[in-house]
């Protein structure tokens, strides 16, 4: 199910909000959260209101539908301002992990518009950590002779996996078979590369990787999801160094 609210005008469409339902858990409850995943204002009426209008009826709509919270992710400095103005609260900040091989190629390619900036802050960063020589996982070792593989679905075992790992969170999206087969599984959402780490037939955890490739000659991977067992940090480092490797 997708919630979707529009704006006409004279037979066009001059706004739009998407919301995608989704089952979470808050605390001890399990309830649907609306995603959002999109929002636009055609360029002519900007200014008008419209993001307004179009958050009245997309909050009826979810009303109707049983959505009773709201989850998204909000960079954009206006669209910020304006929701902690409503009332929106934050719940969680987003830190973003980057592994540079080549900074000089990386800077390059991304044609950054302060290039000269980002070079010289990857470089710094770079040697810190060279001279702090960082090894986070480093005295993690491995517990049982688990191994990693490639898997195309998640099976029923995932579903044993979610009902020993949810009660670790407070606040989490419903991670079980059905969920994570539509999100990573169906070819329509994009292709996603799937690793699972298996002991005994039992999953410790698993990482789901994509690639970008927006700049064509320079694709660029990212981990999109991961998620293993309360202080597993074995499988962690094992699905990190997969990914990375």
């Amino acid at each position: 199910m997708i919630l979707i609210a529009i704006v006409e005008l004279d037979g066009r469409i001059i706004g739009c909000w998407h919301r995608i339902p989704q089952k979470i858990k808050y605390s001890e409850t399990v309830t649907f959260a609306g995603q959002g995943v999109d929002v636009a204002v055609h360029p002519d009426f900007q200014g008008r209101r419209i993001s307004l209008k179009l958050l009245e009826i997309t909050f009826d709509i979810s009303k109707k539908n049983d959505v009773s919270m709201s989850l998204g992710i909000n960079t954009h400095p206006k669209l910020r301002k304006s929701a902690m103005k409503r009332g929106v609260k934050n719940i969680a900040t987003l830190l973003g992990m980057i592994k540079i091989d080549d900074v000089d190629l990386h800077c390059d390619m991304m044609k950054y518009k302060h290039n000269f900036i980002k070079k010289y802050g990857y470089y710094m960063f770079k040697t810190i950590n060279k001279i702090r020589k960082l090894k986070v996982f480093h005295k993690y070792e491995s517990v049982q002779d688990f191994y990693t593989d490639n898997t195309y679905n998640f099976d029923a075992r995932i579903d044993d996996f979610w009902c020993e790992i949810e009660k670790e969170f407070d606040f989490i999206v419903i991670k079980n078979k059905e969920y994570l087969n539509w999100r990573y599984c169906d070819p329509r959402g994009g292709k996603y590369v799937i690793k699972q780490a298996v002991y005994d037939d039992h999953v410790l955890g698993y990482s789901v990787l994509r690639f970008n490739e927006r700049v064509k000659d320079y694709p660029i991977g990212y981990i999109v999801d991961l998620l293993v067992l309360h202080q597993r940090f074995d499988v962690t480092k094992a699905l990190l160094k997969d990914a990375l490797f």
